[in-house]
């Protein structure tokens, strides 16, 4: 048996080393990957804070884009927005809006969430949302922010042709405001001042302030004016016809019966003639020719001037030569002759010579030489050579020029102020677009019957004749914008031929109303605004309410005051003239007027003629684009306005026309239409009213 081998330590060396190196590798190993991971864990929070920033400039971008967006729009398009907005070209935004728009007495308000994302379906996504609150105000191109300023209660650009009664009632210091001619043989109460570009011919006893043209102004009839102005001549004849004032760039005559006038200012001539006319005092460029056996109290002139009043009360102040052949003068005064064949002249102050065939001249001084009868020799006037008389220069003040500035309208430029557009499709079905009504959805429809005898639903398909459409596909909920006097009755007809649209029923649903045509409003009330780019008439008993007059209760809250409220009708009112949350009313120009006709069409001028006939209640303005004719009983609670953009452009008013403001709402203004054509445009505005991160 062999012996063992001792145990040695140093052969173990070999196996601590490398035990030493293991373990050292392992230490190595593991604080290489624990800063791997730091670093890594570093990066990766750089990234997605880096991630987060781009995330928020995103979304801060947006709001800019989704504001300068906004200022693209109009009225009709801001309300209609919902849900999501359309972006394109931006990558990683998205943009939404909260609930509906809501208009404003002037604006819109409207919330929006913009969404910013970075590195979109990475590990380093992130997004950030930023909820903004708009305030837009449109660009004022529409019709609706720019109105036409009303000049007065009655503004007609064209002739004016009168010969029934006007009266004006609840106006201030108002005009009859005519951009042509006006002859007047009717009435006129409640008028301050009738103004003509052209001339004026007034052959009744009105009774009014002022009376200006451009041209000639012929008064009769027993007219009273307080002031009369002309660039051209003035009339005064028969009757007691008498203005308190004139001022003329032509002529002044005054002849027969009792014409007479305060104070003449004239550049022209003077004539005073026949009968008992007369003014007290004339002040003229030109001569004077007093024939009247009335009398004067003053007659300036810087020319020459013949005087046969019946009494010798006048001053006289002339650079000619003054004749007397009446009662005489109590003083004349020229550089010219004076020559007196009857009554007696107080005293002279002449540059010339006197001439007195039979009249009596008791003083004076004269530069040239004196003849009188041999038992008179006129003992108190001196004769001296080379004495110059001191007679007053007549200086007369221009009239005032009358400026009018005539309305430009174009209904197809209103028809995006209107909440129902009724037109004709190329099958001859009545089609009506609506657009800013609660209840009914934005979009084009048309009008049907519906099981049997209802009519005037609207509908998304019809069937059958133009005549008589049936309604095949209704609108959800079912809806109509008629009252018709039964089921079976509806409210809106079209006539192919006369391409004429009539109304006739009970109402029809508040709102702007635009048509395709002419329209006959016929029997009816209707809170509504018409307008229509033809012709646009009234016949029978029809009561016509602007929506801005009608208000709140009539147009927002289906509570009309002249009809049966109808049950068809709740719920459905003009968005864009009622802010039902807050209880308020929201007028704008459109809103102002009652019927508007008129526009042009491929350049041209056509319709535009405002016929109302019959028994006629108009509460707002009315604005023909060419003229107005009025029959029978016509009031009118609001303004008159005619553009006179036709061919035959003459306005006729007869019967009794009342235009009458008392008592308005103040959600009505008469003094301002809707601006469709050459409007004063302002940019619209859209501003950031807050935000916050969402």
């Amino acid at each position: 048996m062999s012996a063992k081998r001792p145990f040695r330590l140093s052969r173990q060396r070999g196996m601590a080393t490398l035990l030493i190196i293991l373990m050292t590798g392992l230490a190595l190993t593991a604080t290489a990957v624990g800063v791997m991971y730091a670093v890594r864990g570093t990066q990766e929070k750089a990234l997605s804070v880096h991630s987060a920033t781009q995330a928020q400039q995103i979304a801060w971008g947006g709001v800019e884009m989704v504001r300068s967006y906004l200022l693209t729009l109009d009225d009709a398009t801001l309300m209609s927005l919902r849900g999501d907005l359309p972006i394109s070209g931006a990558e990683g935004l998205s943009a939404r809006i909260e609930g509906a728009p809501v208009k404003n007495a002037s604006d819109f308000s409207l919330v929006v969430d913009i969404t910013g994302t970075s590195a979109g379906g990475s590990h380093a996504e992130a997004r950030s949302t930023v909820q903004a609150v708009f305030i837009v105000t449109t660009a004022q191109d529409d019709g609706e922010s720019a109105p036409i300023g009303v000049q007065g209660a009655v503004n007609i650009n064209g002739d004016l042709n009168m010969s029934g009664n006007v009266a004006a009632v609840g106006f201030n210091n108002t005009s009859f405001n005519v951009n042509g001619n006006v002859n007047l043989s009717g009435s006129v109460t409640g008028i301050d001042c009738i103004r003509a570009t052209g001339n004026v011919s007034i052959s009744s006893g009105i009774v009014v302030n002022c009376v200006q043209a451009n041209g000639n102004i012929a008064l009769s009839g027993s007219a009273a004016i307080g002031t009369v102005e002309a660039l051209g001549s003035v009339s005064l004849s028969g009757g007691a016809t008498r203005a308190n004032s004139i001022q003329a760039n032509g002529n002044v005559t005054l002849s027969g019966g009792a014409a007479n006038a305060g104070t003449i200012n004239s550049q022209g001539n003077v004539v005073v003639s026949g009968g008992a006319a007369y003014a007290n005092t004339i002040n003229a460029l030109g001569f004077i020719n007093w024939t009247s056996s009335a009398s004067a109290t003053a007659l300036n002139s810087n020319s020459y001037v013949t005087y046969a009043g019946a009494l010798a009360t006048p001053t006289i102040s002339a650079k000619g030569t003054v004749t007397l052949s009446g009662g005489g003068a109590s003083q004349v005064t020229t550089s010219g002759n004076v020559v007196s064949t009857y009554g007696t002249l107080n005293r002279i102050d002449a540059s010339g010579n006197l001439s007195s065939s039979s009249g009596l001249v008791l003083a004076g001084t004269i530069g040239g030489t004196k003849s009188c009868p041999v038992y008179l020799n006129c003992p108190g006037v001196l004769v001296q050579s080379g004495y110059v008389a001191s007679p007053s220069t007549v200086s007369v003040v221009a009239a005032n020029t009358v400026s009018i500035q005539p309305p430009q309208v174009d209904a197809y430029a209103l028809r995006n102020s209107a909440n129902y557009i009724f037109e004709i499709d190329q099958a001859g079905f009545r089609k009506v677009t609506v657009q800013n009504i609660a209840g009914i959805a934005p979009g084009s429809y048309y009008l049907g019957n519906y099981q049997g005898p209802y009519r005037d639903y609207l509908c998304t398909e019809v069937s059958g004749s133009a005549g008589e459409p049936t309604c095949t596909q209704p609108v959800t909920p079912y809806a109509t914008i008629c009252q018709g006097y039964s089921a079976y009755n509806g409210c809106i007809t079209y006539a192919a031929d006369t391409t004429t649209w009539s109304i006739n029923g009970i109402s029809l649903a508040p709102g702007v109303l635009w048509f395709a045509g002419n329209v006959n409003v016929g029997n009816g009330s209707y809170n509504n605004s018409i307008i229509a780019t033809g012709n646009l008439a009234t016949s029978g008993s029809a009561l016509v309410v602007a929506v801005n007059y009608a208000g709140y209760a009539a147009v927002c809250a289906n509570a009309p005051v002249a009809i049966t409220r109808n049950p068809a009708f709740t719920g459905l009112y003009p968005s864009n003239f009622c802010n039902v949350s807050a209880g308020t009313f929201i007028s704008n120009a459109a809103g102002n007027t009652a019927l508007i006709s008129g526009g042009y069409l491929n350049g041209s001028f056509v319709g535009g003629n405002i016929t109302l006939g019959s028994a006629n209640n108009v509460y707002g303005n009315v604005l023909a684009g060419n003229t107005l004719s009025t029959t029978g009983s016509t009031v009118i609670h609001g303004s008159l306005t005619t553009a006179g953009q036709g061919t035959t452009t003459s306005t006729s008013l007869g019967g009794s026309t009342v235009v009458d403001v008392s008592g308005a709402p103040s959600s009505f203004d008469p003094s301002e239409n809707p601006c469709s054509r050459d409007c004063a445009t302002q940019p619209g505005t859209a501003e950031t009213l807050w935000t916050r991160y969402y």
